[in-house]
């Protein structure tokens, strides 16, 4: 091959320019155009794609050229993979969908051109081994290319209801992505303004929920299928005559066959969910202040040692005759965390403090709100710990906005005193982001960390007082919580 031919086709990404990266020399290697081989690599400036001269190699050329110009560098993708709003595996699937868009709207045909004949063998395979999220996520990560069309028609080679449901979510999300204006598709983040890949986070999040749906679908058609199976096994017995005598064998073969029910074919998901309008903003930055302790409260996390009906050293004899309690035991405090939202639609009083850290003994209470353009104060105050508690003087009077309730939440977990301590959120679940943002991502998102974490939601003070004294009795009874 003329080497300077091959150089013209070789591809030079350190000719684009970013504005959120410096310019610098790239590493450019060769490779076959075969599946998961060409790849780019924003951190260490290097990128492997085919130097062939057919369209399948300009395609794949095209495309990795495109990922080093608008896909989020190593430190973007780690923030992105930490919001945990979509997994790692469907923001990677989108992520390409999006790229490859973008191709098509320079005139490069991926349309026509881009695939490696593998796709057809692959759709089989995962139709095969029944594995939806893959299936789903292979199908998104190849729309709207040759490959695409290819997979699907392995799909529907093996599962002719499921290759139906996988291109309707295929056509779905590729409609996503080009309803997005290329400005906007394209655009890479800056410090104020969010780019192109905030589209590929809102969708991904939203395949997710699609591939949640189907596997709960599917996992519903199987449980009615054990129980119809475990029926008719129980109601299958020996025929026989009115008499009750047991017919003879050869009348069994006048009793048709019941048909196994055939199981339905999957329901198409995008027909009952959509994705998310709007950008997900981030959370805001926790800045903690601990407040001063000077006031002690009754709660605190010293042992404490009552009376008992089992134990080895009967230090109680006086009581044999009444409860039999004879024995000592060491009880210790609760403990506990509690956040309070103190935004504009929540308030409390310094005296509620006060008895929340008494009906917890030994337990944190902190609270958190944030005012716009007061970036550089706290926004998240710790007012009683350990027994003891702030100055009803020092705790701030404002109610604002939300902007860090996950963030908040995350605080409480790190700091419980122990593994089985409760964590008590009082809130009324309206979350918001930076800027005092809504949007219905974030509530989703503070949702699964309180079910993951056993968070326990109450609706306001009084009801946070009830609870945990309710906690209290039952550790005091030794009942498990």
């Amino acid at each position: 091959m003329n080497k300077t031919a091959e150089r013209k086709r070789s591809p030079q990404p350190e000719m684009l320019g970013r504005s959120d990266q410096e310019h610098g020399r790239w590493v450019v290697g060769d490779s076959p155009a075969t599946r998961g081989i060409p790849h780019t690599d924003l951190h260490e400036r290097k990128m492997v794609a085919p130097h062939g001269e057919d369209e399948l190699d300009r395609a794949i050329r095209a495309h990795e050229m495109m990922h080093a110009k608008v896909s989020p560098g190593p430190a973007e993708m780690i923030d992105y993979f930490a919001r945990e709003n979509a997994s790692v595996e469907s923001l990677r699937a989108v992520e390409e969908v999006r790229v490859n868009s973008l191709c098509n709207r320079v005139g490069i045909d991926v349309a026509s051109h881009l695939t490696d004949s593998s796709e057809n063998s692959l759709g089989k395979k995962l139709a095969k081994s029944g594995d939806i999220a893959q299936m789903v996520r292979a199908a998104v990560a190849t729309a709207g290319t040759a490959g695409g069309k290819d997979l699907i028609k392995g799909v529907r080679s093996v599962d002719k209801g499921m290759a139906k449901v996988i291109a309707s979510i295929q056509q779905n999300v590729l409609a996503q992505v080009d309803a997005v204006p290329s400005a906007e598709l394209g655009r890479v983040a800056t410090k104020t303004q969010a780019g192109g890949f905030a589209h590929t986070e809102r969708i991904a999040a939203w395949v997710d929920s699609l591939i949640e749906d189907m596997e709960n679908e599917r996992e519903e058609d199987e449980r009615r299928d054990r129980e119809r199976e475990s029926g008719d096994e129980s109601d299958a017995t020996t025929p026989t005559d009115p008499t009750g005598a047991e017919k003879p064998e050869t009348a069994e073969k006048d009793v048709p066959e019941t048909k196994k029910p055939t199981r339905r074919e999957p329901s198409d998901p995008t027909k009952r969910s959509r994705p998310d309008a709007g950008v997900i903003p981030d959370w805001g930055n926790l800045r903690v202040a601990r407040l001063p302790m000077p006031h002690a409260s009754k709660g605190n996390l010293g042992k404490k040692r009552v009376a008992s009906d089992t134990g080895k050293n009967p230090r109680r004899m006086h009581r044999y005759f009444t409860d039999r309690k004879i024995f000592d035991r060491t009880s210790k405090g609760m403990g506990g965390v509690v956040i309070i939202d103190a935004s504009g639609s929540m308030s409390f009083e310094h005296r509620d403090v006060r008895e929340i850290a008494e009906a917890a003994p030994g337990c944190t209470v902190a609270m958190y709100t944030e005012r716009r353009d007061h970036d550089d104060e706290p926004n998240f105050w710790v007012l009683a710990d350990k027994g003891r508690i702030c100055k009803e003087g020092d705790v701030p009077q404002f109610r604002s906005g939300n902007v860090v309730d996950l963030p908040a939440l995350k605080w409480a977990v790190k700091h419980k005193q122990r593994p089985n301590s409760p964590i008590v959120w009082v809130s009324d679940c309206q979350v918001s982001g930076k800027n005092d943002q809504f949007h219905p991502a974030l509530n989703k998102m503070a949702s699964k960390f309180v079910a993951r974490e056993k968070i326990l939601v109450v609706r306001n003070v009084k009801e946070a007082k009830s609870l945990l004294d309710k906690l209290k009795k039952d550790v005091g009874a030794g009942r498990p919580r």
